[in-house]
Parts: structure tokens; sequence; C-alpha cells
């Protein structure tokens, strides 16, 4: 017997994989009955719907919103090429003293090379490089300024 969960209607149910950061197809592919759920924090997380041994899975928290993902939907699991790349770029200027950013209004992020800005933080905050450090802007008018 299989481990894959089967959808009730389109059986297999494949769905094309894309980039979680960019979109973009990654050229690998899932089967399997999936389900998405968004939390109230506005992240998505894609999981099958039963474990192994068949059981549906109930990881719901209040404030979230299960769904099915839809027939010829793409999945968003891990990055492409170009994204993956992009990301050990920043880990790596990250750990000679930058600083990772993020916007909660446009769901961006970034980092800030070592230098003048990306040194402030780190003295304000009492992180000393080669430890991760990072900043939320809470509006695009505080990192596009």
């Amino acid at each position: 017997m299989s481990n894959i969960p089967i959808h009730p209607e389109r059986g297999l149910d494949p769905h094309i994989c894309a980039c979680r950061k960019c979109g973009k197809e990654t050229g690998a592919m899932t089967v399997g009955h999936m389900k998405v759920l968004v939390n109230n924090t506005g992240q998505i997380k894609t999981y099958f719907s039963t474990d192994q041994a068949g059981r549906a899975l109930d990881i719901q928290e209040p404030g979230d919103h299960i769904r099915e993902v839809g027939e010829h939907e793409p999945v968003y699991i891990g990055l492409c090429d170009e994204c993956e790349s992009e990301e050990k770029e920043h880990h790596s200027i990250v750990k000679e003293g930058g600083v990772f950013w993020k916007c909660e209004e446009c769901r961006r992020d970034g980092v800030i090379k070592k230098g003048g800005f990306a040194d402030r933080i780190r003295s304000h905050m009492g992180i000393e490089a080669p430890k991760p450090c990072g900043v939320e802007f809470e509006k695009c008018s505080e990192h596009n300024g």
C-alpha cells in the first residue's frame, strides 16, 4: 500500500513546485493530496493532508485558515537556484557584519551591508559579527528613504 495521500477526486494530484520567495518554477513536482495553511501572521505552509499512516493532520491554530491546494495551483516549497544563491550571499554579508532586514508592510527582505547603519544597529542590539542580526521595518518608507 502507498503512503502517498490520495485525493478523493484527483488521485495522485500532481503539482509543480515553485520558489517560496520569487514564485519561479523550480523544476520539481509533488504528488499527493496537499493542503495550504495560512496562519494569522500571513505565513503560508503547504503540507500533505495525512501522515504516513494515513491519519488526518490537524496543525491548525486559532486564527489560521486551511484550504486544499487547487487542481492546477503550484506548491511553494524550497528555493529556486537564483534565490538560494542570493540567500547564501546574504548570510555571508551578515557574517561579515551586515544586518538582515524585512518589511512588515511590503513583505520584502534583504541585507544591509557592514558599515554605518548596520554598525549602529549591531551596537544598539549588542550583537557582534559573525552572529546573525536583523531589523524589521513596519512601513516601506523606513527602508526606501
